[in-house]
């Protein structure tokens, strides 16, 4: 009897100790549902990632641009969160007056006018626009052409006699005045005499002009002139006329000292087909010439090496070979009022 009662208090001490160990076991699988650490960070991540207040795209509301002229677009975006795309689209309301390059992130004006610019980032949450106003820097400004036959145009140009490059630049952009002093047979060096382009310069030398486009060469290439060196010095007369770089350096060195406020440039003529002799292949000249225009800081229209124009000039733009004819000359007088243009936006 007395060992069946040690039995029974022992199965009780045992089954209050399993019961005390199945409490503690059911309070520790409690705790391990409390929320971690990691879930309190969370919560601040989803707060650092709400909208910025100032989120949007800025840009001025009006903007002038020339026509020709390229720039960037200007505006900038302020994501409205950390890591958001900060591409921008964009594009003009009228393409002829105003060309938009998204991937370049430029502007172009093409012709004087008005266009509104739209701006969006590429899911579109933002827009802005702009108001473009643009304006040819050609309009109502004077101009002195000089140069030989191909810049005088006397002869070929049958719808425009004499108008050739520069009549139809004053012409069709709105030049409020200009001379065309290009002379038949005029060259560089004093190879023709006193028919220099410097001379036919110096007859102008008291007008005010806003451009001074200089061109030649042609002339000195045709009786096989010596291209001849850039001189060393910047004083007149050092230079050795006689050769196209001392008559080019010198018609530059005096249209500076006439023309102080003008945008001076120089137009390298087209190449011509082989048939021309010397000058199919005025390499010499060019090279020369080039180095004189960086020399004197003077920027250059290239026709020579030009491709696009040797081609174009070759399918009926010119008269004998040598001379553009009128379609010729519509062919070539944008890429002088382009030139024109550029010479101010660079300056």
């Amino acid at each position: 009897m007395k060992k069946l009662s040690a039995c029974l208090l022992l199965a009780a001490i045992c089954l209050t100790t399993l019961s005390a160990c199945g409490k503690a076991s059911e309070k520790n699988d409690d705790e391990s549902s409390v929320p971690t650490s990691s879930a309190v960070v969370s919560s601040k991540s989803d707060e650092s990632t709400a909208p910025r207040e100032d989120a949007g795209i800025q840009i001025d509301k009006k903007i002038s641009l020339g026509v020709d002229e390229v720039r960037p677009l200007g505006a900038t975006f302020l994501p409205a969160r950390e890591g958001d795309d900060t591409v921008l689209v964009f594009e003009s309301s009228d393409e002829k007056v105003l060309e938009c390059d998204t991937k370049a992130g430029t502007i172009t004006g093409k012709s004087a006018g008005t266009a509104t610019v739209t701006i969006k980032n590429k899911t579109g949450e933002y827009t802005a626009e702009t108001t473009v106003e643009v304006t040819d820097v050609l309009k109502d400004k004077t101009a002195l052409f000089l140069g030989d036959s191909i810049c005088a145009a006397s002869v070929h140009d049958k719808d425009h006699i004499r108008w050739g490059w520069a009549g139809r630049v004053a012409s069709y952009f709105g030049l409020k005045s200009y001379d065309n002093l290009g002379r038949d047979g005029a060259s560089m060096s004093t190879c023709r005499g006193n028919n220099r382009i410097i001379n036919h310069m110096n007859n102008a030398r008291y007008n005010k002009y806003d451009f001074v486009l200089l061109h030649g060469g042609v002339n000195d290439a045709w009786d096989v002139i010596e291209p001849g060196t850039v001189s060393k010095s910047f004083n007149v007369a050092d230079f050795d006329t006689s050769t196209y770089a001392g008559g080019l350096e010198e018609a530059i060195y005096y249209a500076k000292q006439y023309y102080k406020d003008a945008y001076i440039g120089y137009i390298f003529n087209f190449r011509m087909l082989s048939s021309t002799g010397r000058l199919s292949d005025m390499d010499d000249y060019y090279e020369v010439g080039k180095k004189i225009c960086e020399k004197w800081e003077i920027p250059y229209l290239d026709l020579y090496s030009d491709e696009t124009v040797f081609s174009e000039l070759q399918k009926g733009g010119l008269a004998d070979g040598i001379h553009p004819n009128s379609k010729g000359y519509d062919f070539l007088y944008p890429y002088v009022a382009t030139f024109m243009r550029k010479m101010t936006f660079e300056k």
